[in-house]
């Protein structure tokens, strides 16, 4: 800024101005030529404001004292231009009113440090002093003092520029901080923190973050220089035992506020070599990493804190004052540290809800699963799941592996996110299934790269093996020139995502994520086309089952359809016997009559006298009570049948009134002669105490005459047993019927003297299939099945036994 007459002009008006409102008390006004930051040097120790608020409270303490009591006359001014600002002297002689006269109290000369805003002039700082009157009359004191003070003031005001601007880029690093909206602009903070040290004089070659990771005292690096940054996400370095390495652990774990560093020969050169090929360092471009190693020494001046190390590095050592200003930096970046920490916590949850409901849509879409043409939803599935997670592709596929048909089944969606026809291919068709076989089998990532070309040449393969059509978009459209190639294994097969440039740790991190997801949802699936599988073979075994239990009952009817043959055939043959013995009877008799009417033609023809007709009325009728006897027993022989057939058949299943008695009495002694009739016959002393009271049962007739029979034969069957392993003679085989009626309740109690049932196999007999006797003698039916007919008429079968005393089966019905 130049000086020039209206300069000075427009600034003796404004001291003037400035003076005026505050020898009036107008601090209002007054304040407004003051900056904020303002600061004021008064003529003694004492006389120190170090901020605006300040000197309007100190004012205003003594501002009584001063209104209308002080004056300034004879003012000069002396105007000097100071970079942006101007500096600002002024000289004048105070006066003071004292009992109503003004009196020259001393000369009094303020230097003004000032600013040109929007609104005027403002001053920054002030230095107001009071010059002894003697030193002044000799004038070297005056000038000499003059040089002095301004040269105080110039460097208070160098000192005081040089503050606010490091306080300016402080304010630039804590913008930055305060406009992170994701925890990768983190990166950014770092080069805006090298950009403001190399602003303030700094001769800096690189800045360094260095974040101490304390559970593996592994170290992030975050670098830049003139360059610009040098990596969006750090540089990390391992563990190791390099002095460098271990000063910064030590360092950062005092938290040591100012530090340096002398780095060069053989430590340095060592660490050069191990840095830059052994840890991620090895990623800088390399005319960096040449250039950093060219470096025979290098000065490092660093400040430690909570999180780390701000850390600078030049060819020449830096001044004590920039040493100084580091420190205040990372007490800056501390601060931005942690505001990262924050976000990345919050993008953390954030994530970590996204993965939720990621997983819980390829749960719930899987799980809707059902057939094998429902898996062409998968690859849609998986292509959706990887655009809301925000992972970089442009191709995607899942590629199931069956190891028992050496097969891979794979399912690739088309550029725009549908899917294709899905098609397998054998284990070893391609090096490449070779590979992802081998890694799947190792659980280990598959990374390729292919070109254009050699995309080409696979698609190309793809068409021969007839695994998709060569009009398939994945073969047409959308051809990548440069196509990196991730698989990643989970339980039954590889998750592939393709893109134009390698995925980095965190999205490959996220791709595992969700086939995990989708290896839990596919065994879901897997368990349910399983279970429908097993379901189908279950019921086909039900199927057979049935139809071998309906053989198995049919079986069992015509066990105990042969049980009464014998039975049958015995009660039958008395009433075919008299059929056939009335028949003959009747025969004879009917030519007796013959002969008689021909005696008595043979008469009449020679004409002699008939016999009397008396003979063939007696002989007539004798034939008709014959054939009564023969219809009456022809009768009981087709009820006989009717009953066998009804018994076989199954009948209608209608419940009818029914004589239980009658019915106890017939099918007793059929099974009783049935028995005789049959192998090893024994004697059986069959006891009936049936109650006359009985009257009618409702019952379905062929089904209960089925337990009746299934009773007495397995009653016959164990006093059989008996009889054989009795060695004393005396035991005589006796079976009882009981029926009573008592109330609204019928009761049929079937009681032998046989060796009775186990208690261990009391719970199992009245079970399915469950028998006591040995190969093909019984099916295990004939008591489940009594038991069922016995329920199916609303009533109940109980076993009540005696070890070695016999067993009775008791029936309870109810009479409708």
């Amino acid at each position: 800024m130049n000086t020039s007459n209206v300069l000075k002009q427009e600034l003796t008006q404004w001291i003037e101005t400035y003076w005026a409102t505050y020898l009036k008390g107008d601090l209002k006004t007054w304040a407004t030529f003051l900056r904020d930051d303002y600061r004021n040097i008064g003529g003694t120790k004492e006389e120190i404001w170090n901020s605006k608020q300040e000197i309007i409270d100190y004012t205003s303490r003594v501002m009584d004292q001063m209104i209308g009591t002080v004056e300034f006359r004879n003012r000069e001014i002396d105007v000097i231009p100071y970079g942006p600002h101007v500096m600002l002297h002024e000289f004048t002689n105070m006066y003071l009113k004292t009992e109503g006269e003004w009196t020259f109290n001393g000369p009094f000369r303020m230097s003004s440090l000032l600013e040109k805003t929007e609104d005027g002039w403002v001053t920054m700082h002030q230095h107001g002093s009071y010059p002894d009157m003697k030193a002044m009359e000799g004038g070297a004191f005056s000038i000499d003092t003059l040089k002095a003070e301004n040269a105080r003031l110039l460097e208070a005001v160098k000192a005081r520029t040089m503050e606010l601007e490091i306080e300016a880029a402080l304010e630039s690093v804590r913008a930055a901080s305060m406009a992170m909206r994701d925890s990768s602009a983190l990166s950014g903070i770092i080069y805006t923190l090298y950009g403001e040290l190399t602003k303030l004089d700094a001769k800096l070659d690189r800045a360094f973050i260095m974040v101490v990771n304390p559970e593996n005292k592994g170290i992030t690096w975050w670098m830049a220089g003139q360059e610009g940054l040098l990596a969006e996400n750090g540089f990390f370095v391992q563990m190791n035992p390099h002095p460098s390495h271990l000063m910064y652990l030590d360092y950062c774990k005092q938290r040591k506020k100012k530090w340096t560093y002398l780095f060069e020969g053989k430590e340095k050169r060592d660490w050069d070599r191990f840095g830059f090929s052994k840890t991620e360092l090895a990623k800088l471009p390399e005319p960096i990493k040449a250039f950093m190693s060219a470096a025979k020494k290098v000065h490092l001046s660093g400040s430690s804190d909570q999180f780390g190390s701000l850390v600078t590095g030049s060819f020449e050592p830096l001044p004590e004052e920039q040493q100084e200003i580091i420190s205040r930096f990372s007490i800056a970046f501390n601060q931005a540290y942690i505001r990262f920490l924050d976000l990345q916590k919050a993008e953390a949850q954030v994530m970590e809800a996204t993965k939720r409901a990621s997983v819980d849509r390829v749960r719930a879409e899987i799980a809707s699963m059902r057939t094998t043409s429902d898996l062409e939803r998968i690859q849609p599935l998986i292509w959706n799941e990887l655009k809301i997670l925000n992972v970089p592709f442009i191709r995607c596929g899942v590629f199931i592996i069956d190891e028992e048909k050496q097969k891979i089944l794979a399912f690739l969606s088309t550029p725009d996110g549908k899917s294709m026809a899905t098609f397998r291919l054998p284990y070893y068709a391609t090096e490449q299934s070779r590979q992802i076989v081998a890694h799947w089998q190792q659980k280990q990532l598959f990374k390729d790269h292919m070109d254009e070309a050699a995309f080409a040449e696979y698609t190309k393969n793809l068409v021969q093996q007839g695994a998709v059509g060569s009009d398939e978009k994945y073969v047409t459209e959308n051809r990548p020139t440069d196509l990196y190639l991730h698989f990643l294994p989970f339980l039954q097969g590889m998750l592939y995502v393709g893109n134009d440039a390698p995925l980095k740790e965190q999205e490959l991190q996220l791709v595992q994520n969700l086939a995990e997801a989708f290896s839990t949802a596919y065994a879901r699936y897997e368990d349910f086309t399983k279970l429908e599988a097993a379901k189908s073979a279950v019921e086909a075994a039900m199927d057979e089952l049935r139809a071998t239990q309906s053989q198995l009952v049919q079986q069992e009817k015509l066990a105990s359809l042969g049980q009464l043959t014998a039975g049958i055939a015995h009660e039958i043959k008395n009433p075919l016997n008299f059929v056939n013995n009335f028949s003959e009877v009747s025969i004879e008799m009917i030519e007796e009559v013959l002969e008689e009417r021909e005696k008595t033609r043979l008469a009449d023809r020679l004409g002699r006298e008939s016999t009397d007709g008396t003979l063939v009325d007696d002989i007539l009728k004798d034939i008709k009570v014959n054939l009564q006897k023969i219809h009456k027993h022809g009768t009981r022989a087709n009820g006989i049948v009717t009953s066998m057939l009804l018994h076989a058949r199954g009948g209608s299943g209608k419940k009818e009134p029914t004589d239980l008695n009658a019915l106890v009495r017939e099918y007793v002694n059929l099974c009783f002669h049935g028995m005789r009739a049959g192998k090893n016959p024994i004697h059986v002393e069959i006891v009936l105490d049936l109650d006359t009271e009985m009257g009618l049962t409702s019952l379905v007739k062929e089904d209960f005459t089925r337990v009746i029979i299934n009773l007495c034969t397995n009653a016959f069957d164990a006093m059989r047993s008996k009889t054989i392993s009795d060695q004393s003679g005396n035991y005589v085989p006796r079976l009882r019927i009981t029926t009573k009626k008592e109330a609204q309740t019928m009761m049929m109690v079937v009681e032998d003297n046989g060796p009775g049932i186990p208690d261990e196999i009391k719970d199992k007999i009245l079970q399915p299939f469950f028998t006591t006797k040995k190969g093909t003698e019984g099916t295990g039916l004939g008591l489940s099945i009594s038991h069922d007919i016995v329920k199916a008429h609303g009533g109940s079968l109980n076993v009540e036994i005696k070890e070695s005393e016999g067993s009775a089966f008791v029936i309870q019905l109810p009479i409708v």
